[in-house]
Protein backbone atom coordinates (compact mmCIF):
# COMPACT_ATOMS: atom_id res chain seq x y z
CA UNK A 1 0.00 0.00 0.00
CA UNK A 2 2.09 3.01 -0.89
CA UNK A 3 1.91 6.35 0.07
CA UNK A 4 0.30 4.87 3.70
CA UNK A 5 3.40 5.77 6.40
CA UNK A 6 1.97 8.98 6.83
CA UNK A 7 -1.82 8.22 6.77
CA UNK A 8 -4.77 6.51 9.20
CA UNK A 9 -3.67 3.11 7.64
CA UNK A 10 -0.26 3.75 10.30
CA UNK A 11 -1.66 1.85 13.18
CA UNK A 12 -3.16 -0.94 10.54
CA UNK A 13 -2.73 -4.46 12.22
CA UNK A 14 -0.20 -6.80 10.44
CA UNK A 15 1.25 -3.97 8.55
CA UNK A 16 4.88 -2.47 8.11
CA UNK A 17 6.71 0.40 6.44
CA UNK A 18 8.98 -1.12 3.76
CA UNK A 19 10.80 0.57 0.40
CA UNK A 20 10.41 -1.68 -2.59
CA UNK A 21 11.42 -0.35 -6.02
CA UNK A 22 12.11 3.40 -5.23
CA UNK A 23 8.74 3.16 -3.54
CA UNK A 24 7.81 3.49 -0.10
CA UNK A 25 4.15 2.28 1.87
CA UNK A 26 2.70 -0.58 4.12
CA UNK A 27 3.68 -4.35 3.31
CA UNK A 28 2.03 -7.15 5.06
CA UNK A 29 3.58 -8.67 7.98
CA UNK A 30 3.03 -12.56 7.43
CA UNK A 31 4.82 -13.47 10.59
CA UNK A 32 2.57 -11.07 12.81
CA UNK A 33 -0.61 -12.65 10.56
CA UNK A 34 0.48 -15.79 11.47
CA UNK A 35 1.18 -15.08 14.88
CA UNK A 36 -2.40 -13.89 15.82
CA UNK A 37 -4.42 -16.17 13.45
CA UNK A 38 -2.20 -19.50 12.42
CA UNK A 39 -5.14 -21.57 14.92
CA UNK A 40 -8.18 -20.54 13.28
CA UNK A 41 -6.46 -20.66 9.94
CA UNK A 42 -5.08 -24.36 10.69
CA UNK A 43 -9.02 -25.06 11.68
CA UNK A 44 -10.57 -23.29 8.70
CA UNK A 45 -7.99 -24.71 6.14
CA UNK A 46 -8.89 -28.37 7.78
CA UNK A 47 -12.47 -28.11 7.16
CA UNK A 48 -11.51 -26.62 3.45
CA UNK A 49 -9.48 -29.41 2.84
CA UNK A 50 -11.75 -32.07 3.87
CA UNK A 51 -14.52 -30.49 1.91
CA UNK A 52 -12.98 -30.18 -1.18
CA UNK A 53 -11.62 -33.59 -0.99
CA UNK A 54 -15.31 -34.98 -1.16
CA UNK A 55 -18.26 -34.70 -4.18
CA UNK A 56 -21.02 -32.51 -3.57
CA UNK A 57 -24.19 -34.89 -1.75
CA UNK A 58 -27.27 -33.77 -3.68
CA UNK A 59 -30.88 -34.55 -1.97
CA UNK A 60 -30.95 -32.37 0.47
CA UNK A 61 -33.13 -30.09 -0.87
CA UNK A 62 -32.05 -27.28 1.42
CA UNK A 63 -35.17 -28.51 3.90
CA UNK A 64 -33.19 -26.95 6.62
CA UNK A 65 -35.23 -24.02 6.77
CA UNK A 66 -38.28 -25.97 7.18
CA UNK A 67 -36.76 -28.19 9.90
CA UNK A 68 -36.28 -25.23 11.77
CA UNK A 69 -39.91 -24.80 11.51
CA UNK A 70 -40.91 -28.71 12.36
CA UNK A 71 -44.30 -29.03 14.55
CA UNK A 72 -44.00 -25.01 15.61
CA UNK A 73 -46.73 -22.51 15.86
CA UNK A 74 -46.54 -19.08 14.61
CA UNK A 75 -44.72 -17.75 17.87
CA UNK A 76 -41.90 -19.99 16.99
CA UNK A 77 -40.85 -18.97 13.60
CA UNK A 78 -37.47 -17.72 13.21
CA UNK A 79 -37.82 -14.72 10.85
CA UNK A 80 -40.61 -12.89 12.28
CA UNK A 81 -40.72 -9.81 9.95
CA UNK A 82 -41.17 -12.98 6.63
CA UNK A 83 -44.81 -14.30 6.39
CA UNK A 84 -45.02 -17.83 5.43
CA UNK A 85 -45.95 -18.84 1.80
CA UNK A 86 -47.37 -22.40 3.32
CA UNK A 87 -49.13 -23.23 6.33
CA UNK A 88 -47.33 -25.28 9.38
CA UNK A 89 -49.52 -28.28 8.47
CA UNK A 90 -47.87 -28.21 5.35
CA UNK A 91 -44.17 -27.58 6.69
CA UNK A 92 -44.45 -30.74 9.02
CA UNK A 93 -45.97 -32.67 5.79
CA UNK A 94 -42.65 -31.79 3.81
CA UNK A 95 -40.32 -33.20 6.61
CA UNK A 96 -41.96 -36.22 7.75
CA UNK A 97 -42.54 -37.08 4.10
CA UNK A 98 -38.59 -36.26 3.19
CA UNK A 99 -35.70 -37.45 4.51
CA UNK A 100 -33.37 -34.69 6.25
CA UNK A 101 -30.28 -35.59 4.79
CA UNK A 102 -28.03 -32.08 6.62
CA UNK A 103 -24.30 -31.72 6.84
CA UNK A 104 -24.48 -28.49 8.13
CA UNK A 105 -24.04 -28.20 12.18
CA UNK A 106 -24.65 -24.58 12.27
CA UNK A 107 -27.85 -24.83 10.04
CA UNK A 108 -28.94 -28.25 12.84
CA UNK A 109 -28.40 -26.42 15.94
CA UNK A 110 -31.53 -24.18 14.64
CA UNK A 111 -33.92 -27.21 13.77
CA UNK A 112 -36.78 -27.44 16.13
CA UNK A 113 -35.91 -30.40 18.67
CA UNK A 114 -38.45 -33.07 16.86
CA UNK A 115 -36.61 -32.57 13.95
CA UNK A 116 -33.13 -33.19 15.23
CA UNK A 117 -34.21 -36.39 15.62
CA UNK A 118 -35.23 -37.13 11.91
CA UNK A 119 -31.99 -36.06 10.37
CA UNK A 120 -29.75 -38.52 8.82
CA UNK A 121 -26.54 -37.15 10.55
CA UNK A 122 -25.23 -37.11 14.13
CA UNK A 123 -23.89 -33.44 13.58
CA UNK A 124 -21.33 -31.60 16.35
CA UNK A 125 -18.79 -29.12 15.88
CA UNK A 126 -15.97 -31.44 16.64
CA UNK A 127 -17.11 -33.46 14.25
CA UNK A 128 -17.26 -30.64 11.31
CA UNK A 129 -14.67 -31.83 8.95
CA UNK A 130 -15.86 -35.29 8.92
CA UNK A 131 -19.44 -33.90 7.63
CA UNK A 132 -18.88 -30.74 5.14
CA UNK A 133 -19.34 -31.29 1.81
CA UNK A 134 -19.31 -28.99 -0.95
CA UNK A 135 -22.86 -29.05 -2.38
CA UNK A 136 -24.06 -27.33 0.97
CA UNK A 137 -25.14 -23.61 0.55
CA UNK A 138 -23.62 -23.26 4.33
CA UNK A 139 -20.43 -24.58 3.81
CA UNK A 140 -19.83 -22.37 0.81
CA UNK A 141 -21.27 -19.55 2.32
CA UNK A 142 -18.76 -20.21 5.72
CA UNK A 143 -15.46 -19.44 2.91
CA UNK A 144 -16.12 -15.81 3.51
CA UNK A 145 -15.59 -16.63 7.30
CA UNK A 146 -12.62 -19.10 6.79
CA UNK A 147 -10.84 -16.25 4.07
CA UNK A 148 -11.21 -13.35 7.06
CA UNK A 149 -9.97 -15.74 9.44
CA UNK A 150 -6.27 -14.98 7.82
CA UNK A 151 -7.05 -11.02 8.54
CA UNK A 152 -4.47 -8.74 6.28
CA UNK A 153 -2.91 -12.26 4.80
CA UNK A 154 -6.14 -12.48 2.62
CA UNK A 155 -6.24 -11.53 -0.84
CA UNK A 156 -8.16 -8.85 -1.47
CA UNK A 157 -10.11 -10.36 -4.53
CA UNK A 158 -10.51 -13.40 -2.46
CA UNK A 159 -12.60 -11.79 0.18
CA UNK A 160 -14.58 -10.11 -2.06
CA UNK A 161 -15.53 -13.40 -4.01
CA UNK A 162 -16.36 -15.08 -1.26
CA UNK A 163 -18.71 -12.62 0.43
CA UNK A 164 -20.57 -12.24 -2.81
CA UNK A 165 -21.09 -15.75 -3.37
CA UNK A 166 -22.45 -15.79 0.52
CA UNK A 167 -25.27 -13.25 -0.54
CA UNK A 168 -25.81 -15.41 -3.75
CA UNK A 169 -26.36 -18.23 -1.94
CA UNK A 170 -28.26 -17.03 0.79
CA UNK A 171 -30.81 -15.60 -1.44
CA UNK A 172 -31.18 -19.45 -3.20
CA UNK A 173 -31.17 -20.73 0.58
CA UNK A 174 -34.28 -18.34 1.60
CA UNK A 175 -35.74 -19.05 -1.73
CA UNK A 176 -36.22 -22.66 -0.96
CA UNK A 177 -37.40 -21.70 2.07
CA UNK A 178 -41.23 -21.78 3.91
CA UNK A 179 -41.00 -18.14 3.66
CA UNK A 180 -42.80 -15.67 1.25
CA UNK A 181 -40.04 -13.12 -0.38
CA UNK A 182 -42.15 -11.98 -2.76
CA UNK A 183 -42.17 -8.67 -1.00
CA UNK A 184 -38.43 -8.30 -2.05
CA UNK A 185 -39.20 -9.95 -5.65
CA UNK A 186 -37.93 -13.10 -5.62
CA UNK A 187 -39.95 -16.10 -6.86
CA UNK A 188 -39.69 -19.17 -4.15
CA UNK A 189 -37.77 -22.35 -5.06
CA UNK A 190 -40.84 -24.91 -4.66
CA UNK A 191 -38.90 -27.57 -2.73
CA UNK A 192 -41.99 -29.67 -1.82
CA UNK A 193 -42.40 -30.54 -5.49
CA UNK A 194 -40.54 -32.33 -8.03
CA UNK A 195 -39.94 -29.42 -10.07
CA UNK A 196 -38.94 -27.00 -7.16
CA UNK A 197 -36.28 -29.99 -5.88
CA UNK A 198 -34.91 -30.56 -9.10
CA UNK A 199 -34.59 -26.50 -9.38
CA UNK A 200 -32.63 -26.60 -6.55
CA UNK A 201 -30.26 -29.56 -7.67
CA UNK A 202 -29.13 -27.57 -10.73
CA UNK A 203 -28.34 -24.48 -8.37
CA UNK A 204 -26.40 -27.04 -5.78
CA UNK A 205 -24.73 -28.22 -9.09
CA UNK A 206 -23.82 -24.69 -9.93
CA UNK A 207 -22.53 -23.94 -6.57
CA UNK A 208 -20.41 -26.80 -5.72
CA UNK A 209 -17.97 -25.24 -9.34
CA UNK A 210 -18.03 -22.52 -7.81
CA UNK A 211 -17.22 -23.19 -4.09
CA UNK A 212 -14.52 -25.62 -5.03
CA UNK A 213 -12.76 -22.81 -7.26
CA UNK A 214 -12.48 -20.62 -4.32
CA UNK A 215 -11.45 -23.66 -1.71
CA UNK A 216 -8.73 -24.16 -4.15
CA UNK A 217 -7.89 -20.06 -4.17
CA UNK A 218 -8.13 -20.34 -0.51
CA UNK A 219 -5.81 -23.07 0.16
CA UNK A 220 -3.05 -21.39 -2.33
CA UNK A 221 -2.85 -17.95 -0.23
CA UNK A 222 -2.48 -20.05 2.77
CA UNK A 223 0.14 -21.72 1.25
CA UNK A 224 1.67 -18.52 -0.10
CA UNK A 225 0.88 -17.12 3.46
CA UNK A 226 2.65 -19.76 5.19
CA UNK A 227 6.17 -19.68 2.49
CA UNK A 228 6.45 -15.82 2.79
CA UNK A 229 7.60 -16.54 6.23
CA UNK A 230 11.45 -15.92 5.97
CA UNK A 231 12.26 -12.34 6.48
CA UNK A 232 12.70 -10.89 3.01
CA UNK A 233 16.11 -8.61 3.05
CA UNK A 234 15.92 -9.07 -0.82
CA UNK A 235 13.06 -8.40 -3.15
CA UNK A 236 12.39 -11.40 -5.98
CA UNK A 237 14.47 -9.29 -7.91
CA UNK A 238 17.22 -9.64 -5.48
CA UNK A 239 17.39 -5.86 -4.46
CA UNK A 240 17.88 -5.06 -0.80
CA UNK A 241 14.57 -3.95 1.18
CA UNK A 242 14.95 -1.14 3.34
CA UNK A 243 12.68 -2.14 6.21
CA UNK A 244 11.44 1.10 8.77
CA UNK A 245 9.99 0.18 12.27
CA UNK A 246 6.23 0.28 12.59
CA UNK A 247 5.27 3.48 14.31
CA UNK A 248 2.11 4.70 15.94
CA UNK A 249 0.52 7.76 15.16
CA UNK A 250 2.55 9.31 18.13
CA UNK A 251 5.61 7.78 16.91
CA UNK A 252 6.24 4.79 19.09
CA UNK A 253 7.81 1.98 17.56
CA UNK A 254 5.12 -1.38 17.28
Amino acid sequence: LENAHLTEQVDWRHYERASLHGRTGLIVNPESVLARCAPRIARARAIVEATASRPGAMGCFGLHEWAMLYRSGDDDVRHRQVPLRVSHARIDEVVEESRLRCTHFDALRFFTEPAVSLNQHALSREAQVRHEQPACLHSGMDLYSHVAAMEAGAPGELLRDSLVAAFDAREVDMRSSPYDLSAWGLDPIPVESPEGRAMFVAHQRAWVRRTQALRARFLKAVRRLESSRPDPSVDSDGRPVRREPHRTAAGRPR
